[in-house]
């Protein structure tokens, strides 16, 4: 096995994250960190002739969440408006993967219909040096439109699984 090459990893600190608010496309360079994950949601099948509980996959759900610098009132006006108006505030997020160092390329996902599941409206820490915020969201759209080159090597490899070989 040929190892990986540290090189061949991503700088964390490369990508890049923005928002589509109503039409209305924001960079979001106060994000510190950003994470979103789909969960399967199984059901338990049990059949004639097995002992065991099989698995069934029914459906899928997204979730994330972001800690950012408190530098804008963005997240807090999104809530405020549910809270004065009744007016959820839907969103789209487009994450991109990338780092120039690497030779890997990019990975760019976009989630839709994201929706904020609170926000931290005020905040004061005497402690802190750079005030932040977390909160969490959901999402019930994603696509993937770029992914990584690496996978190539991977896709070659697959090529050869269940041929023989004799010597």
């Amino acid at each position: 096995m040929t190892p990986l090459k540290a090189g061949r990893t991503l700088n964390g600190q490369e990508g890049t994250l923005s928002a589509n608010i109503n039409g209305n496309i924001v960079d979001l360079a106060d994000v510190k960190k950003f994470s979103a994950k789909i969960a399967l949601e199984k059901k338990a099948i049990k059949t004639l002739g097995y002992r065991g509980e099989q698995q069934k996959i029914v459906g899928w759900k997204g979730s994330g969440s972001m800690d950012v610098f408190l530098v804008s009132s963005l997240w807090s006006k999104i809530i405020m408006d549910y809270v004065e108006n009744g007016k959820a505030t839907y969103f789209t997020l487009t994450c991109k993967m990338t780092d120039p160092a690497s030779d890997v390329g990019a990975q760019t996902v976009t989630l839709t219909d994201v929706l904020i599941d609170e926000d931290e409206i005020a905040k004061i820490d005497v402690d802190s040096a750079a005030l932040e915020k977390s909160f969490n969201f959901t999402f019930s759209g994603v696509s993937m439109t770029e992914g990584f080159d690496f996978e190539k090597d991977y896709t070659a490899a697959e090529k050869t699984l269940g041929s023989t070989s004799e010597s």
